[in-house]
């Protein structure tokens, strides 16, 4: 569980998204809080090993800090604090949003805080003894005096500052006047949650091109799963030409962090001017191999393979996501959204439509088909089991379309018990609804 990956749309790359992906799977973390993505509306992009998933501002807002809340089996909250420099006024707001949020969440949940809250917190154990560890870094400021007083309030720890680390693995940011090192991404918890942390410290190789280093917390809750995909795309294809001068990057960033020189400044610039060249050259590679083998697919008559090739083109598709709103037009933040969602389909589905008689007489009477009064035939429910398409993916039940065709018996048998009966089980009137947005008005809509 980390935080302190920050602005992932300065990484020169072309596929920032999957250099943040790989990172994070080789430093074998499960959660990521990003910070200052300045990513507008909300959505999610679903990239090899991870998802991200954002909730930001619209595009006609100014992108700064924030509060986002994930509630879960453990509920977790991204946090991106104003700077020492903001207004109080801005301050105020931020730290009120925060208060809110954990205000709502159950004193049964557990709650992980993630993120750049902006404040130096100290080491002063004595007067914070119950949110402050023994191994805080330097002096408070007036920003962790708020956070402190946030979290003795709540009940919260800043896990960064109980674990007897080396010096280097407390600090996650590096002032570029004072050359001083500070620790501005913290993970926090509640207390009672505080004997499953295992380890909070700062990981200084991570490479994404961010001025912070990552602040990992190993847990014990073992509450996550990881899901991992097979889709890939030119950042995989071309792993054994990329990956070696990625690894000769780390190498130049970790030096350079260690002692700042000159010498290993220009050494990281010219790791950072390679890792952009190739990556170039990979990325057109890639895209003439694959644009190849779709033209090729096309050429021979292979659909699925070149429906497969576009696919394959346009991944990772983003998925963008928005809050319902009241039929009063006031923005669902809260556990109220499937309720709403029951108003909705509940008004949709008992609206009573006005039929006049007029008009169903100047409708032409259809011919009354006698032969739907008898039973369903093998010969009926073979053909409508053979007209089903192929590839097509199951229902509810997840029976797919191969194992259908080979209970046709058994089908008959069931169908003929509802005929004679009168009524289908609830198992297959029950009915998946989808709501399809046309890019027509607003989405929350």
């Amino acid at each position: 569980m980390t935080t302190g990956l920050e602005d992932p749309q300065n990484i020169s790359d072309a596929r920032k998204m999957v250099v943040i992906n790989n990172e994070l799977l080789r430093l074998k973390v499960d959660i990521a809080a990003l910070q200052e993505t300045r990513l507008a509306e909300s959505g999610s992009l679903k990239e090899k090993d991870y998802t991200f998933v954002w909730q930001g501002k619209s595009t006609e807002d100014r992108r700064e800090h924030g509060v986002v809340r994930i509630a879960g089996a453990v509920t977790l909250i991204s946090a991106y604090a104003p700077t020492l420099t903001s207004t109080p006024e801005a301050k105020d707001k931020f730290y009120t949003n925060v208060n809110d949020v954990i205000r709502n969440i159950h004193c049964s949940e557990h709650l992980i805080l993630l993120g750049d809250l902006n404040a130096r917190v100290g080491g002063d154990h004595d007067s914070w003894p119950s949110c402050l560890g023994s191994f805080g870094v330097g002096k408070i400021n007036e920003n962790g005096q708020r956070l402190l007083e946030l979290c003795s309030y709540h009940g919260l720890c800043l896990t960064n500052s109980y674990f007897q680390t080396k010096p280097q693995h407390r600090v996650s940011w590096h002032h570029p006047r004072s050359k001083h090192w500070h620790q501005l991404d913290m993970v926090i918890v509640k207390r009672t949650s505080l004997k499953h942390v295992l380890l909070t410290c700062s990981y200084h190789s991570a490479n994404c091109d961010s001025d912070h280093s990552l602040a990992i917390q190993k847990s014990a809750l073992a509450t996550f799963g990881r899901k991992t995909s097979k889709n890939c795309d030119w950042f995989g294809a071309k792993s054994a030409e990329f990956t070696p001068v990625i690894e000769t990057k780390r190498a130049a960033l970790s030096e350079y962090k260690l002692s700042p020189s000159e010498k290993t400044l220009q050494a990281l610039i010219s790791a950072r001017r390679k890792v952009q060249q190739i990556g170039r050259r990979c990325n057109n590679e890639y895209w003439q191999e694959l644009s190849h083998d779709i033209q090729n697919a096309a050429a021979t008559g292979n659909i699925r393979g070149m429906y497969e090739g576009i696919k394959k083109a346009l991944r990772p598709m983003q998925s963008k996501t928005a809050p319902p709103k009241t039929s009063s037009g006031k923005v669902i933040t809260d556990k109220a959204k499937m309720e709403r969602w029951v108003e909705h389909y509940s008004e949709l589905c008992s609206r009573e439509n006005i039929i006049v008689t007029s008009a169903l007489d100047t409708i032409d009477p259809l011919p009354i088909m006698e032969e739907l009064d008898a039973e369903p035939t093998q010969e009926e429910l073979s053909k409508a089991i053979d007209n089903l398409a192929c590839g097509k993916a199951p229902g509810n039940d997840g029976i797919p379309r191969d194992l259908i065709r080979h209970c046709k018996t058994t089908l008959l048998h069931i169908f003929c018990q509802c005929w004679s009966e009168g009524g289908v089980p609830q198992d297959m009137r029950d009915a998946t609804n989808v709501t399809l947005y046309k890019n027509k008005g607003d989405r929350s809509d």
